[in-house]
């Protein structure tokens, strides 16, 4: 039932982006020209020839990734969405899906859902705070750290990434100095 309101919602949105990115003539002096003598002189509009068959699974992209627990946590779901149309114009119709969805993500990496995520695991399981930092400040610290970390990545997370990233945040919290020596990082 949620997948019938969002879809509404969204193509509604990809069609205002799109007229923001893509504006129609401005309103000018053109104004004045007759309708028959407007169409003739308007510039083609690359969006208008999309297929809906394309708008459709870009709108089903985007609703899996809404739907993922994971990728709603470290992505902007519309702009994947937009970033798979993208992908799906370019590549065409008999570029399998799997191909189209590959190396969507980096540019729309959002750190907003992890670092909140992270900030709420580490309140929870404040034991493993280190006792010379408090536990709002170095849960703040570790939630943020990571989430900004993963933004300029600027690749796809896997799992041994994930880890490491983890571990970086925690020394950079937790030992500003170490994580400068050993990683070159330290929070702001």
């Amino acid at each position: 039932m949620a997948h019938k309101y969002f879809t509404l919602p969204f193509l509604i949105f990809l069609l205002i982006a799109l007229a923001l990115v893509f504006p129609a003539n401005a309103q000018n002096d053109d104004a004045l020209v007759a309708p028959q003598q407007q169409e003739t002189m308007a510039p083609p509009n690359r969006y208008s020839d999309i297929p809906d068959v394309y708008l459709i699974e870009a709108m089903n992209y985007a609703q899996e990734c809404s739907d993922s627990q994971v990728m709603q946590l470290y992505y902007d779901c519309r702009c994947m969405g937009a970033e798979y149309l993208e992908r799906r114009i370019a590549l065409g119709p008999e570029a399998p899906r799997s191909q189209v969805a590959q190396r969507i993500g980096p540019a729309c990496a959002d750190g907003t859902g992890i670092a909140g995520s992270l900030y709420q695991d580490c309140k929870k399981n404040y034991v493993q705070v280190p006792a010379n930092v408090g536990v709002e400040d170095y849960c703040s610290c570790y939630g943020n750290t990571y989430a900004k970390m993963f933004e300029r990545m600027n690749r796809p997370l896997l799992s041994r990434e994930h880890v490491a990233l983890m571990t970086q945040a925690r020394v950079a919290c937790a030992n500003p100095s170490t994580a400068r020596r050993i990683f070159g990082y330290v929070p702001n």
